[in-house]
């Protein structure tokens, strides 16, 4: 079964990436269509919303495990039939646009759902790191969009270190700083569009434990379709995440440090004009010198006015 999720995972980037610098002559006499606002599960702004407009959305992701790691071995390892683990994430994301410049964003994660068991039985379920920061943006002109953006993290989460706790949060202030942009890789006005972002986040501990910087980049392959049944879309995201791992003194914790790269498909579809509709399913290609670890399922549902 993994070999055929893999195969399949394989194909469609291929099949993706082909498409998107395939070249493409733009239709005589099709007028390019206006850029359709950038929203994505992967919550980041290449372009900025226009001043006073609003965009809030919802989401829940939850994961499956193939593999976790075991705390006898010491290592990520095939899950067994025995062990349960539960794992759901509640999001809303809103972002405001101050002017056409700047815009402003909080990131609520209001319900973390953690569950572990039969061995030694533990459950985390609260409130996560609460994100606040602002976008700068619209630094190019034209088709081409890039911004940068400024983010606080703050320890509103769970977090402590004891074995029958599953911590929701990671105990420090984070600041973060980030780079988007936006591509259009063909000139039809249903042309191929590349999205990228690129983050690093200094951690300032509130307690003993030193936790060190995190950094990550994201590129994401997007198809819109204009039809006359609405506005469609696909997307095929690519997503590397790296933390150094965190230390009592001189002894380092285990599972604390994390490197991780993701792919995932997804779509979504435009409703009422300004609801969108969203699925996508990453899938944890390689986790802490784990293969296949793990995949989620994400929904969304966002609201643009």
């Amino acid at each position: 079964m993994k070999r055929l999720y893999y195969n399949v995972l394989a194909v469609l980037l291929l099949w993706t990436a082909g498409n998107a610098f395939a070249q493409t002559q733009p239709e005589k006499g099709a007028g390019k269509q206006p850029d359709d606002f950038f929203i994505s599960t992967y919550t980041f702004h290449p372009q900025l919303l226009a001043r006073k407009a609003w965009l809030i959305d919802f989401s829940s992701d939850i994961t499956k495990f193939f593999k976790y790691y075991n705390p006898m071995a010491g290592k990520i390892a095939p899950k067994m039939p025995v062990v349960v683990l539960n794992e759901a994430y509640f999001n809303a994301h809103i972002a405001y646009g101050l002017s056409a410049k700047v815009n402003l964003f909080v990131d609520l994660p209001f319900a973390d759902l953690h569950h572990y068991s039969p061995m030694m039985f533990q459950k985390g379920v609260g409130f996560g790191d609460v994100q606040t920061g602002l976008v700068f943006g619209n630094l190019l002109k034209g088709n081409h969009h890039l911004s940068v953006e400024a983010q606080i993290s703050w320890p509103t989460g769970i977090y402590m270190l004891k074995k029958q706790v599953l911590n929701t949060g990671r105990g420090a202030f984070g600041l973060q700083a980030g780079l988007s942009g936006l591509e259009n890789l063909q000139t039809r006005a249903d042309g191929w569009q590349l999205a990228y972002h690129a983050y690093y986040n200094y951690l300032i501990s509130i307690d003993k434990i030193k936790k060190g910087p995190e950094a990550g980049a994201t590129l994401l392959f997007r198809k819109p379709y204009h039809t006359r049944y609405g506005y469609f879309g696909m997307e095929n995201g690519w997503d590397f995440q790296y933390r150094t791992p965190y230390k009592a003194g001189p002894k380092t914790l285990p599972m604390t440090g994390l490197t991780q790269f993701n792919v995932s498909i997804g779509g979504w579809y435009e409703f009422l004009k300004h609801w969108y509709l969203r699925m996508a399913v990453p899938y944890t290609l390689y986790q802490n010198k784990a293969f296949l670890t793990k995949y989620s399922i994400i929904f969304q549902l966002d609201y643009k006015f």
